[in-house]
């Protein structure tokens, strides 16, 4: 069996610190106004419900104010809950999952693309330029269940492979590996379905064996499935809450070609996406590489496709794509080299020169030029540092503040620091509250002075950037 390179590892080991770099600003910090704030205080809500009441919070599924959530499969909530005892309740824990799959997912796609019959040169440029895309560097840390997937996903393609190659597997272990994979996310379920057709399609040497892995990998995920559904009843007490939640995912998504275009050109690069076409023509122009690049590819466009809602208003919904990228990378430096060792022998060595060049512009370009999704993290980090200035709540019923940031539905990053409640107001109520309870505590974001709204420097509790903790008298003379 082919082993990586100590050269390899190493370009692992340079991937990881860039994504450690890129993070720093905020991988230890309070969650904060933003995609990543707000999953790792969902997260962080049903991992600390877990550890604190399993069984009243239904295993996590309950938060601690007694709101139910439940609409995914549980093991991202089982991860966060071990991370956050290990780390002792520091933010930190909220993001080590994810940097822990992360990391599992490189080391995973290094063995992939070797075990695939690339080259060193390939797999080590396919892994660094698919690890400094935009995407990885700016979600490869967020606590959410495409993260966690993704070594699932590539160990997937990795065991799809071998059985193709006709290794016996035994059928209890694809049965756990189909579990715990469904128990990752949705999106790797329809993954396991893929790869055991393309098992069935593909391995022609045995039927029959090709035929009871791929069940006995479909049955492992099945059980995952039913347990995510009886987790979700358990948490909601019918599945009323979860249809919804798939019909809305599912529904109008006036935003979803908008989004895929942000996605393109913004998280990956049109020239990346341009590498993938050359990689897809190639990879069935040598029929090589057919399949496992059509599993990468369907699953991230049937995914994106089906759930179009989500697709629209989450740029990350294509994660799996850094995974096309690599291939897709590898492909195509697999088809130069060749042809140069074919035709122009002479030139390899000054082709494997521009590779290394190419490698670093792509790499360095995405570290010194960030996504504008890793800026907006970095401007609702401020929001996060607010929050932690807060007397703890308590009960985590209590309401702690109100928010008029109505650019993200619902605070659960502020209810994980604060271990209380944060509750939405629209701006049109913020005059009335004033009158109710001027002591209130309100968090607003502005981008202009105060004095321009007519607030009085006294009314503000704290500032960071561009969030304030105001009192709501402060809102009284509003129009």
């Amino acid at each position: 069996m082919a082993v990586m390179s100590l050269k390899l590892w190493g370009v692992i080991a340079a991937v990881l610190i860039a994504l450690l770099v890129n993070i720093s600003p905020w991988v230890a910090t309070a969650p904060g106004d933003s995609h990543d704030g707000r999953n790792a205080g969902a997260w962080g809500l049903a991992a600390r419900s877990l550890i604190e009441d399993p069984l009243g919070s239904s295993m996590g599924g309950v938060r601690p104010n007694g709101t139910a959530y439940a609409n995914h499969p549980p093991g991202i909530v089982v991860a966060t809950a071990i991370t956050t005892v290990l780390t002792g309740g520091h933010p930190i824990g909220l993001r080590l999952p994810a940097i822990l799959a992360s990391t599992a997912a490189l080391v995973f796609l290094g063995v992939l693309l070797i075990r695939s019959g690339f080259g060193e040169i390939p797999t080590a440029a396919a892994i660094a330029i698919a690890g400094t895309t935009p995407m990885f560097l700016t979600y490869g840390a967020m606590l959410d269940t495409p993260m966690i997937a993704f070594p699932f996903l590539i160990g997937l393609l990795l065991v799809g492979l071998e059985l193709r190659r006709g290794r016996a597997i035994p059928y209890w272990s694809l049965v756990l590996i189909g579990l715990a994979t469904a128990l990752a996310s949705w999106q790797a379920s329809l993954a396991v379905l893929l790869v055991s057709l393309s098992v069935v399609v593909g391995l022609r040497s045995d039927r029959r064996r090709g035929v009871l892995s791929a069940i006995s990998m479909c049955v492992g995920a099945a059980v995952g499935v039913a347990m995510t559904v009886g987790w979700a009843i358990w948490a909601y007490g019918d599945l009323k809450a979860l249809r919804a939640a798939f019909s809305m995912r599912t529904g109008e998504a006036p935003d979803f070609m908008w989004t895929q275009r942000y996605v393109m050109s913004e998280m990956f690069g049109w020239l990346l996406v341009a590498i993938v076409g050359c990689g897809v023509a190639a990879a069935f122009a040598r029929r090589r590489h057919r399949l496992t690049m059509s599993i990468v590819l369907a699953t991230v466009a049937i995914w994106s496709l089906w759930m179009r809602h989500g697709a629209a208003i989450h740029d990350y919904w294509p994660y799996f794509g850094v995974a096309a990228i690599a291939v897709s990378v590898a492909v195509v430096i697999e088809l130069l080299s060749d042809a140069l060792a074919r035709f122009a022998p002479r030139l390899r060595p000054m082709g494997f020169g521009v590779l290394v060049i190419a490698v670093a512009l792509l790499g360095g370009s995405a570290l010194y030029s960030p996504s504008k999704s890793q800026k907006g993290i970095e401007h609702g980090i401020a929001a996060g540092r607010l929050t932690e200035t807060i007397e703890r709540a308590d009960a985590p019923t209590q309401i702690v503040f109100y928010t008029d940031l109505t650019t993200i539905a619902g605070s659960l990053w502020a209810d994980w620091t604060t271990r209380g409640t944060s509750k939405d107001i629209l701006p049109n109520d913020l005059k009335a509250l004033s009158r109710t309870d001027p002591d209130a505590v309100v968090l607003s974001e502005f981008f202009f002075p105060l004095e321009l709204y007519g607030i009085a420097d006294s009314d503000v509790i704290a500032n960071d950037g561009a969030y304030y903790l105001l009192r709501a008298r402060a809102f009284a003379g509003l129009d």
